[in-house]
C-alpha cells in the first residue's frame, strides 16, 4: 500500500505528559493525531518526520515524561477535505491558544454526508487558517445541531493535546441550562449507560451494555408544569442530556427526536405559553458555562454565554403563565 508523502507544514513541538511515560511512541501519537490511523503515523515515524528531543526515533520506542516530540512535516488536515467558508462567528473569548465559540441553534458543527459545508468547522477554517493543522479543526467537543452554547477550540497542536487529556480526566466542567417537562423535587445524579437505540437509529437510549454516562442536575426554578434545570456533564456521550432526562421522566421542551407527547401538562395552560411551546421546534438546551484550567497560564478560567433569544422568550412565557394562574 502506498502512503502519500505528507504536505510540508511548520514543525509542531509538544512535551509529553507524565501519564504517557513508558508507552509506545506510535500509541501516544495516535491519541494526539486522532484523524489518522496508527499505520500512517508509523510510516511518518519511519520516514523521519517525527523526532524525540531532536533525535531519530522508532514507533515501538517507549517515551518518557517531559520529552519533546517534534513533528516536522505532517499533513494534519481533515481526511474529508473540509474547506474554509466565510460565515459569522460569535466569539466569547480568544487568545493564541484557545477560541471559545457561542454556537447558535441550527448550526451543524462538523461537515458530513447530510451537510458537506456551511458548518462551524468551515467557519473556523476561514477565521484561522492554522486550524487546518489541528485534528477536527481544533474542536475539543461538540454540540447537537439544535443545541446552542459554548464550544472550546484549540489553536495549536500542543494545546489540543493538553486539553484533550484534561477532558479525558474530567477536568473540564460543562454546564447547561435545560427547560424540561415536569417538576423534579430536587437535584439528582443520573448514572445509566447509553448506546444507540436498537430500533430508532436516530436516537440514543439507556442500554445495559452501553457506554458509561453520568449526568448531574439541579433545579433552578419550578413553573406550573415545567422546570428550569442546571445540568452538568461528567461524561460526554451523544445526546446524553436528552437521553437521560427523557429516561427519568423529564424530557426537554421542544425536543424533535425524543418523544414528549406522553408527558402530561395542565390543559389550562395560558394561550401565550401554548403558542410558545408549539412553535419551539428545538430541544430547550443551552451550553452556558465552561470551567477549565488554561493550557498556558495553568490558571482556572470560566466562560459564560447568556441564554439565546428563543430560550429567554420561553422562560418569560413560563413565568407569565405562573402569574396568570395565580390571578384565576
Amino acid at each position: 500500500m502506498r502512503i502519500d508523502k505528507p504536505k510540508q507544514t511548520p514543525p509542531f513541538h509538544f512535551s509529553l505528559l507524565a501519564s504517557t511515560a513508558n508507552q509506545r511512541l506510535d500509541l501516544v501519537l495516535a491519541m494526539v493525531l486522532t484523524e489518522y490511523s496508527r499505520s500512517i503515523i508509523q510510516s511518518w515515524i519511519k520516514q523521519g518526520y517525527v523526532t524525540i528531543d531532536n533525535e531519530p526515533c522508532q514507533a515501538k520506542q517507549l517515551v518518557k515524561a517531559r520529552q519533546c516530540v517534534t513533528i516536522k512535516a505532517v499533513l494534519l488536515k481533515p481526511k474529508e477535505n473540509w474547506h474554509a467558508q466565510e460565515m459569522p462567528l460569535s466569539i466569547i473569548a480568544q487568545d493564541p491558544y484557545l477560541l471559545v465559540i457561542n454556537k447558535p441553534a441550527g448550526l451543524t458543527v462538523h461537515p458530513g454526508a447530510g451537510q458537506p459545508d456551511q458548518t462551524l468547522v468551515n467557519a473556523l477554517l476561514h477565521y484561522d487558517k492554522r486550524l487546518e493543522a489541528i485534528p477536527r479543526a481544533g474542536l475539543l467537543h461538540r454540540l447537537d445541531k439544535q443545541t446552542s452554547g459554548l464550544l472550546l477550540v484549540a489553536r495549536t497542536l500542543p494545546t489540543y493535546y493538553w486539553m484533550l487529556k484534561q477532558m479525558q480526566r474530567h477536568l473540564v466542567k460543562r454546564t447547561y441550562d435545560a427547560f424540561v417537562i415536569g417538576k423534579p423535587i430536587c437535584g439528582d445524579t443520573i448514572d445509566y449507560p447509553i448506546a444507540r437505540h436498537p430500533i430508532y437509529r436516530q436516537r440514543m437510549a439507556v442500554i445495559e451494555d452501553g457506554k458509561p454516562a453520568i449526568t448531574h442536575y439541579q433545579v433552578i426554578k419550578h413553573f406550573r408544569a415545567h422546570s428550569h434545570l442546571n445540568v452538568t456533564l461528567e461524561t460526554g456521550r451523544t445526546h446524553q442530556i436528552r437521553t437521560h432526562m427523557t429516561y427519568v421522566g423529564y424530557p426537554l421542551i421542544g425536543d424533535p427526536v425524543y418523544p414528549t407527547r406522553a408527558y402530561s401538562v395542565p390543559k389550562d395552560l395560558g394561550d401565550n405559553l401554548k403558542v410558545t411551546i408549539q412553535h419551539f421546534k428545538r430541544q430547550a438546551l443551552h451550553a452556558s458555562n465552561l470551567h477549565l484550567i488554561h493550557p498556558h497560564t495553568r490558571e482556572a478560567v470560566h466562560y459564560y454565554a447568556d441564554l439565546p433569544h428563543d430560550l429567554k422568550q420561553l422562560e418569560q412565557a413560563l413565568k407569565a403563565d405562573c402569574l396568570d394562574a395565580k390571578k384565576i
